[in-house]
Order: C-alpha cells, then sequence, then structure tokens
C-alpha cells in the first residue's frame, strides 16, 4: 500500500496545499492531499528531485480511449524555498512535483522508500 504524499511529507505538502487555495486553485489543494506517493527519482548533478503521484480518480472510457492524459500546466509554487513546480494534466490531475534545491525533501523521501532510476 502507498503512503500520502501529505503523510510522507507533511509540513512540504502542507505548504503546497496552502499556497493552491491562495492561487485559487481549490481543487489542485482539495486533490494533492488524497495523492499518493508512486515513486521519485534524483539527479544530483542539478539537486532536481521529481515526485511521481498516483491515487487519482480512475479514468473513464471516454477519457482513456478518446482524450487520452497529457501533460497540459506547470504551475511553480513560489512562496516555497528551493524550486517547486506541479506538473498537471489536461484533465487537471496533479501528475508530479519537481523539487529543485531542497535536500531536506531528499532526505524525508528516502526514509520512505529509494530513489528510482530515470
Amino acid at each position: 500500500m502507498k503512503a500520502k504524499i501529505i503523510e510522507v511529507l507533511p509540513d512540504f505538502g502542507e505548504k503546497i496545499v496552502d499556497a493552491f487555495r491562495n492561487m485559487k486553485r481549490v481543487e489542485l489543494a482539495d486533490q494533492f492531499t488524497a495523492l499518493e506517493l508512486d515513486r521519485w527519482t534524483y539527479d544530483a548533478e542539478v539537486q532536481a528531485i521529481y515526485i511521481y503521484l498516483c491515487g487519482h480518480r480512475p479514468l473513464n472510457i471516454v477519457e482513456k480511449n478518446i482524450i487520452r492524459t497529457i501533460h497540459d500546466e506547470c504551475i511553480e509554487i513560489s512562496e516555497l524555498d528551493g524550486m517547486v513546480v506541479a506538473d498537471i494534466d489536461n484533465l487537471g490531475r496533479i501528475s508530479g512535483i519537481e523539487v529543485i534545491n531542497r535536500p531536506d525533501i531528499r532526505k524525508e523521501l528516502s526514509k520512505v522508500q529509494p530513489p528510482n532510476s530515470y
């Protein structure tokens, strides 16, 4: 069973939720609290982490076969230290979070699972 991202990174996660609410993106704030950590990668050369999220609502047959999911939007969360960018797909679902220059986040993620290779 996967852990909710808000439980893996409680302080960081709450700040992301607050930032989405401040941006008037309440649907993303509400969604983020339910998402789970799928896996994460780390690029030491640029101090970059990518957190893959899962636990979205299942796609219906039209979404799956006709619309399909593609990357749609990047939202920078400038209130947080380092660089934090949320990736949103064309169906309004948060697919992942990119984090740069945040060794504290890497340390917390490492407690739960090791990083995956690219």
